[in-house]
């Protein structure tokens, strides 16, 4: 399954940029994403995800005589409660708001309750997880009414320690589907990222690496990437100093 997987990723990546070269008018700039996630262990099969992430546009920008000031373009936080069902299957719910263009006069406020399943399969120094999430989501805007709509996002994430328990390499995929609600295109988003993680003792983990984030933004299929830096903080509460370590966020929201 491993082998499978990284001969699969590659041509999936390469595919999907392929795809979006025959965009005319797609957009691209640099930026860099923080994220600080904080993980509880409540008992022995309930965990706490508590994340908050900004997705920050780095450089001014003119393209086609439209300028394109540098600043946050989104900012994110969720809270999700999470069941472990079996060692391979979890379950989990929560709520989650955004604001795209927080700090302009066009912003939109997102507020969003979630549902998901987690499968996960785990070796010696590797692990493999699967995550389907569905989204629904009331949108507020500054000058319209209001509307609502529904989202599918699934994730697939691997993990590969490296040499001793401390360092780890990590690859994530995500994929956005719209079913329902406003929409440019059914598959409206993708989220990859990739890079090294270190394990912060019983603190939590520290991880650094490279992503693209890319959005369908009108009904032309053009597309808006976001190629960034990205830092994720992640702090971890134990109930006790024994008790396994919670499974946490993946890269991304």
């Amino acid at each position: 399954m491993i082998r499978f997987f990284f001969r699969c990723l590659p041509a999936a990546i390469v595919s999907f940029i392929a795809a979006g070269s025959l965009c005319a008018q797609d957009l691209n700039f640099p930026g860099v994403t923080p994220f600080v996630i904080l993980n509880a262990s409540l008992n022995k099969k309930v965990d706490l995800n508590v994340l908050s992430l900004s997705k920050i546009r780095v450089g001014e920008h003119i393209i086609d005589g439209v300028k394109y000031d540098p600043g946050p373009l989104q900012i994110y936080t969720h809270a999700i409660f999470s069941y472990k069902i079996t060692g391979h299957w979890q379950a989990g719910a929560g709520f989650a708001f955004q604001r795209n263009n927080p700090f302009r006069d066009d912003w939109k406020n997102d507020y969003r309750l979630l549902q998901q399943v987690v499968y996960i399969l785990q070796g010696s120094k590797w692990k493999l997880s699967s995550r389907l999430r569905v989204e629904e989501r009331w949108f507020r805007f500054p000058d319209a009414s209001g509307s609502f709509g529904t989202r599918l996002k699934q994730q697939n994430a691997f993990t590969r320690q490296l040499n001793g328990e401390k360092f780890y390499w990590q690859a994530v995929n995500e994929l956005y589907a719209i079913p329902s609600g406003a929409r440019n295109s059914f598959v409206s988003e993708n989220w990859f990222y990739t890079g090294l993680g270190v394990a912060l003792r019983s603190f939590g983990r520290w991880d650094n690496g490279f992503g693209w984030n890319t959005m369908t933004r009108n009904t032309k299929h053009d597309l808006t990437n976001l190629f960034f830096l990205q830092t994720m903080l992640t702090i971890t509460f134990h109930r006790h100093e024994k008790e396994v370590e919670p499974e946490m966020e993946s890269g991304h929201f």
